[in-house]
């Protein structure tokens, strides 16, 4: 499982502070870091308006995958709906360590 403050407190491993290095509001899960935190949500909704598609983001990160990559019938499509997705997914992981490791914050240095 990815080291989130959640699974790292399952685990019995003392967090000085449980809340998501974005928000600094809600519990830090992968879920929540990766899609529904009130910092990378909106980056989400960007991908999906310079794709030239209307959605609803899925509350489960499997179904986001699902939904992700089930939009489109073409198999080149496919492999740029990938290629993006997982950019993404990287991306916003390595903001989330760069704040939580090195102080950083959303947005900066992005």
């Amino acid at each position: 499982s990815v080291p989130t403050v959640h699974n790292l407190m399952r685990t019995k491993i003392n967090v000085e502070d449980p809340r998501c290095p974005f928000c600094l509001i809600e519990a830090e899960s992968c879920h929540h870091v990766l899609f529904s935190c009130t910092k990378s949500y909106p980056v989400w909704t960007l991908m999906y308006f310079w794709l030239n598609e209307l959605t609803v983001l899925p509350c489960s990160p499997k179904m986001h995958f699902l939904q992700h990559f089930c939009s489109t019938k073409s198999s080149n499509g496919n492999k740029v709906r990938m290629v993006v997705w997982g950019a993404m997914i990287w991306n916003l992981w390595k903001v989330q360590n760069s704040c939580v490791f090195r102080g950083g914050s959303f947005g900066h240095g992005m």
